[in-house]
């Protein structure tokens, strides 16, 4: 009997080897997703609710962007969930932008209140919203005239901004109210609507000898019952600026200053204009369409190249100086339509008015 149990140790420690041993190990890849029973509340996990692996498995820090695969040089906006709520700090986090290393700025949908003068662009940044209705960035300038305005571009190469609202309101009468200001460089814009509201308002502001912005499908919005509005201002020597699909809004209450509003107001610069549609009342002859005007001060001469534009009131083109106009299929004021002084000279093809008059060619 003793020999009996003896063997029957040696049996069992003989087969315990054997289950232990690698012999018996599970290859590599055997056990897969198919193979594992879901956890049912049966043997002490916290299942949360439902089936299959829930939050409450996974470790604090266990997902991370690289194992998710966000993508790189992509930086969220959002009011919640984002990397940050504040597209100015977004910006600002951002310090190695450069042609090989891009960046774009997502901006969520969401109403983003930033401090004037404090979003400053940045080379090689590309700002996207998500769709000028729903995305707005929005300043106010509470303390005097002269500011940089809601989103400032300085020197600015090869950055673009689209698909967004840009918004600026003035605190008091003389406060100037600019949603987008450009100072050299060649930022595009697509998609983009400005307002500008109480305050002396501007929805572009541009200068610089080396500036050469580029507006696509742009609305701009000017608002309140002060007396200045401007739609785009081009001066100290743009050499061109290029506006394609742009709609000027003047939504003014009150009387406009003389000679103080104006849809494009170049000043020693230049540009080409397609589809320049300017709309709203006009409410004394201080409105011009487009003012342009050559003082001498940074070019030869100011130029202005436009084709198949709408622009109606009581004087729609105000060309001072040596300036030159040029203008095809152009849809003009019927009173007071063209006004040059000392030398500024325009020539206009298959031009007519508001009554579908043609203006002969000049």
């Amino acid at each position: 009997m003793k020999k009996y149990k003896i063997s029957l140790l040696v049996v069992a420690v003989f087969m315990f080897s054997l289950f232990s041993s690698t012999a018996f190990a599970v290859p590599d890849d055997s056990i897969v997703s198919q193979h594992i029973k879901e956890a049912d509340g049966t043997t002490g996990q916290d299942t949360n609710t439902g089936s299959g692996i829930k939050t409450g498995h996974i470790q604090d820090g266990a997902v991370t962007p690289a194992k998710i695969g966000f993508y790189s040089n992509v930086i969220i906006v959002a009011p919640s969930g984002g990397d940050f709520t504040s597209p100015v700090d977004a910006m600002n986090a951002i310090t190695d932008a450069s042609a090989s290393n891009p960046y774009l700025i997502k901006i969520m949908p969401g109403v983003y209140e930033v401090p004037d003068n404090t979003m400053r662009a940045k080379s090689y940044v590309d700002i996207e919203g998500s769709g000028a209705a729903v995305t707005t960035i929005r300043s106010y300038n509470s303390c005097c005239q002269a500011h940089a305005g809601t989103i400032y571009y300085y020197n600015i190469q090869h950055s673009e901004l689209r698909d967004i609202t840009i918004e600026a309101e003035g605190q008091y009468n003389w406060a100037t109210a600019k949603p987008i200001t450009v100072s050299g460089g060649n930022p595009h814009f697509k998609d983009v609507r400005t307002v500008s509201k109480n305050g002396n308002n501007f929805g572009f502001y541009l200068s610089g000898i080396n500036a050469r912005p580029v507006l696509n499908r742009v609305e701009i919005n000017l608002e309140g019952p002060f007396s200045v509005n401007q739609g785009i201002v081009a001066n100290q020597g743009v050499p061109e600026v290029v506006l394609n699909d742009v709609t000027i809004n003047f939504l003014t209450t009150g009387t406009m200053q003389e000679y103080g509003s104006r849809g494009l107001d170049l000043k020693d610069s230049s540009a080409t204009v397609k589809n320049l549609r300017i709309t709203g009342p006009y409410l004394n002859s201080g409105y011009f369409g487009i003012w342009i005007e050559n003082q001498g001060s940074y070019v030869n001469t100011s130029f202005l190249r436009i084709y198949d534009s709408i622009i109606p009131g009581k004087s729609m083109i105000n060309i001072y100086g040596s300036s030159v106009v040029y203008g095809s299929n152009l849809e003009l004021g019927t009173t007071a339509y063209i006004g040059t002084d000392a030398g500024g000279t325009f020539k206009c093809v298959n031009c007519f008015d508001t009554n579908l008059t043609p203006i002969p060619n000049q």
